[in-house]
Protein backbone atom coordinates (compact mmCIF):
# COMPACT_ATOMS: atom_id res chain seq x y z
CA UNK A 1 0.00 0.00 0.00
CA UNK A 2 2.84 2.35 0.83
CA UNK A 3 4.44 1.93 -2.37
CA UNK A 4 1.54 2.06 -4.49
CA UNK A 5 0.51 5.64 -2.93
CA UNK A 6 4.13 7.01 -3.61
CA UNK A 7 3.76 6.13 -6.87
CA UNK A 8 0.48 7.89 -7.01
CA UNK A 9 1.95 10.78 -5.50
CA UNK A 10 4.80 11.25 -7.57
CA UNK A 11 2.40 10.39 -10.69
CA UNK A 12 0.43 13.74 -9.29
CA UNK A 13 3.36 15.69 -8.89
CA UNK A 14 4.46 15.25 -12.93
CA UNK A 15 1.20 15.83 -14.19
CA UNK A 16 1.00 18.92 -12.37
CA UNK A 17 4.04 19.57 -13.88
CA UNK A 18 3.03 18.78 -17.02
CA UNK A 19 0.13 21.07 -16.45
CA UNK A 20 2.14 23.68 -15.26
CA UNK A 21 0.55 23.54 -11.83
CA UNK A 22 3.52 22.94 -9.93
CA UNK A 23 5.92 26.10 -9.81
CA UNK A 24 8.99 26.04 -12.28
CA UNK A 25 12.67 27.09 -11.95
CA UNK A 26 12.78 30.30 -13.44
CA UNK A 27 15.63 30.36 -16.07
CA UNK A 28 18.73 31.79 -14.67
CA UNK A 29 21.39 33.28 -16.78
CA UNK A 30 24.67 31.91 -16.75
CA UNK A 31 27.20 34.99 -15.06
CA UNK A 32 30.02 35.91 -17.28
CA UNK A 33 33.25 37.31 -15.44
CA UNK A 34 33.94 41.16 -16.43
CA UNK A 35 36.40 42.07 -14.53
CA UNK A 36 38.74 40.55 -11.84
CA UNK A 37 41.39 42.67 -9.93
CA UNK A 38 42.84 40.34 -8.05
CA UNK A 39 45.59 43.15 -6.33
CA UNK A 40 48.21 40.47 -6.40
CA UNK A 41 51.27 43.57 -5.86
CA UNK A 42 49.65 45.15 -8.65
CA UNK A 43 46.25 46.55 -9.91
CA UNK A 44 45.83 44.73 -13.56
CA UNK A 45 42.35 42.96 -14.28
CA UNK A 46 43.53 39.20 -14.84
CA UNK A 47 40.64 38.89 -17.19
CA UNK A 48 42.28 41.39 -19.48
CA UNK A 49 39.10 42.61 -20.46
CA UNK A 50 39.90 46.61 -18.55
CA UNK A 51 42.82 47.95 -17.97
CA UNK A 52 45.23 48.81 -14.20
CA UNK A 53 43.57 50.83 -11.48
CA UNK A 54 45.15 53.68 -10.13
CA UNK A 55 46.38 55.17 -6.97
CA UNK A 56 43.93 58.30 -5.98
CA UNK A 57 43.99 60.16 -2.78
CA UNK A 58 41.12 60.08 -0.30
CA UNK A 59 38.71 61.13 -3.00
CA UNK A 60 37.65 60.46 -6.38
CA UNK A 61 39.73 63.61 -8.17
CA UNK A 62 42.58 63.74 -5.51
CA UNK A 63 45.69 63.05 -6.83
CA UNK A 64 48.36 60.68 -4.50
CA UNK A 65 47.74 57.81 -2.45
CA UNK A 66 50.03 55.52 -0.64
CA UNK A 67 48.74 51.96 -1.14
CA UNK A 68 50.35 49.01 -0.28
CA UNK A 69 49.62 45.16 -0.20
CA UNK A 70 49.54 42.54 2.70
CA UNK A 71 48.42 39.07 3.57
CA UNK A 72 44.47 37.98 2.29
CA UNK A 73 42.31 35.77 2.72
CA UNK A 74 43.88 33.95 -0.38
CA UNK A 75 47.65 35.21 -1.53
CA UNK A 76 47.38 39.27 -1.24
CA UNK A 77 45.22 42.24 -0.50
CA UNK A 78 45.36 45.77 -0.82
CA UNK A 79 46.05 48.11 2.37
CA UNK A 80 44.28 51.06 2.23
CA UNK A 81 45.47 53.94 4.63
CA UNK A 82 42.48 55.64 4.74
CA UNK A 83 43.91 58.82 2.80
CA UNK A 84 44.37 56.55 -0.47
CA UNK A 85 42.03 54.51 -2.65
CA UNK A 86 41.93 52.95 -6.51
CA UNK A 87 40.27 54.22 -9.32
CA UNK A 88 39.05 51.77 -11.27
CA UNK A 89 38.58 51.90 -15.38
CA UNK A 90 35.09 53.46 -16.69
CA UNK A 91 32.20 51.47 -17.41
CA UNK A 92 32.77 48.40 -14.72
CA UNK A 93 28.97 48.42 -14.20
CA UNK A 94 26.79 49.60 -17.15
CA UNK A 95 23.40 47.80 -16.66
CA UNK A 96 20.75 47.04 -13.64
CA UNK A 97 22.71 43.53 -13.73
CA UNK A 98 25.53 42.85 -11.94
CA UNK A 99 27.69 41.06 -9.01
CA UNK A 100 30.45 42.80 -6.97
CA UNK A 101 31.87 40.40 -4.46
CA UNK A 102 35.50 41.45 -2.14
CA UNK A 103 36.86 40.57 0.85
CA UNK A 104 37.06 43.66 3.46
CA UNK A 105 38.85 43.01 6.92
CA UNK A 106 38.79 46.52 8.32
CA UNK A 107 41.18 48.19 11.38
CA UNK A 108 38.74 51.27 11.46
CA UNK A 109 35.21 51.94 10.55
CA UNK A 110 33.60 55.36 9.98
CA UNK A 111 30.44 56.74 9.28
CA UNK A 112 29.60 57.79 5.40
CA UNK A 113 32.94 56.38 4.32
CA UNK A 114 31.93 54.19 0.88
CA UNK A 115 34.34 50.80 0.73
CA UNK A 116 32.94 51.13 -3.13
CA UNK A 117 31.72 54.32 -5.18
CA UNK A 118 30.66 53.26 -8.49
CA UNK A 119 28.67 55.87 -10.70
CA UNK A 120 27.17 56.22 -14.13
CA UNK A 121 29.97 58.15 -16.09
CA UNK A 122 27.30 60.16 -18.27
CA UNK A 123 24.73 60.75 -15.26
CA UNK A 124 24.88 62.90 -12.78
CA UNK A 125 23.22 61.88 -10.02
CA UNK A 126 23.41 57.21 -10.58
CA UNK A 127 25.08 55.90 -8.15
CA UNK A 128 26.05 52.79 -5.66
CA UNK A 129 28.14 53.82 -2.76
CA UNK A 130 29.02 50.29 0.00
CA UNK A 131 29.18 51.81 3.11
CA UNK A 132 30.61 49.20 5.85
CA UNK A 133 30.95 52.01 8.93
CA UNK A 134 26.66 53.07 7.74
CA UNK A 135 25.21 56.01 8.98
CA UNK A 136 24.80 57.26 12.70
CA UNK A 137 20.77 57.02 12.09
CA UNK A 138 20.52 53.38 11.85
CA UNK A 139 23.03 52.38 14.17
CA UNK A 140 26.24 52.46 12.09
CA UNK A 141 25.11 49.00 10.45
CA UNK A 142 26.37 47.91 7.45
CA UNK A 143 24.24 49.66 4.40
CA UNK A 144 24.63 50.49 0.53
CA UNK A 145 23.08 53.94 -0.80
CA UNK A 146 22.07 54.53 -4.31
CA UNK A 147 20.88 57.41 -6.45
CA UNK A 148 19.39 56.49 -9.79
CA UNK A 149 16.77 57.40 -12.13
CA UNK A 150 19.05 60.55 -12.55
CA UNK A 151 18.63 61.59 -9.30
CA UNK A 152 15.01 61.00 -8.94
CA UNK A 153 15.22 57.59 -6.81
CA UNK A 154 17.28 57.32 -3.40
CA UNK A 155 18.18 54.19 -1.95
CA UNK A 156 18.92 53.27 1.72
CA UNK A 157 19.84 49.71 2.15
CA UNK A 158 20.60 49.20 5.21
CA UNK A 159 21.66 45.29 7.23
CA UNK A 160 21.86 44.37 10.26
CA UNK A 161 25.39 43.96 10.53
CA UNK A 162 27.96 45.86 12.34
CA UNK A 163 31.33 45.05 11.21
CA UNK A 164 33.66 43.96 13.84
CA UNK A 165 37.23 45.54 13.50
CA UNK A 166 40.14 42.74 12.48
CA UNK A 167 37.59 40.47 11.35
CA UNK A 168 37.91 39.11 7.41
CA UNK A 169 34.15 39.38 5.82
CA UNK A 170 33.16 38.32 2.29
CA UNK A 171 30.47 40.71 1.24
CA UNK A 172 28.91 40.00 -2.46
CA UNK A 173 26.52 42.46 -3.44
CA UNK A 174 23.87 41.43 -6.40
CA UNK A 175 21.83 43.43 -8.75
CA UNK A 176 19.07 42.27 -10.57
CA UNK A 177 17.04 44.50 -12.44
CA UNK A 178 17.24 47.26 -9.79
CA UNK A 179 16.53 44.72 -7.53
CA UNK A 180 19.34 44.76 -4.54
CA UNK A 181 21.10 41.61 -2.53
CA UNK A 182 23.52 41.63 -0.74
CA UNK A 183 25.43 38.69 1.18
CA UNK A 184 27.73 38.66 3.98
CA UNK A 185 29.68 35.83 4.52
CA UNK A 186 27.00 33.76 2.17
CA UNK A 187 23.84 34.74 4.63
CA UNK A 188 21.82 36.76 2.83
CA UNK A 189 20.74 40.30 4.69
Amino acid sequence: MKKSMMLIWILVLLIMWGIGCAPRVSEVQEAILVAHYQFEDNLIDSTGNFGEGVFIGNKIGVEGGNVTYTSGIVGKAVYLDGNSGILLPDNLIHSYNYSIAFWINAEQLTNFTPLLFGCVKDKNNEWLSIVPGGHPAYNNKFQIWSNFNNGATWFDGVTNINFELNKWYHIAVVVNNGNLSVYVDGQKQ
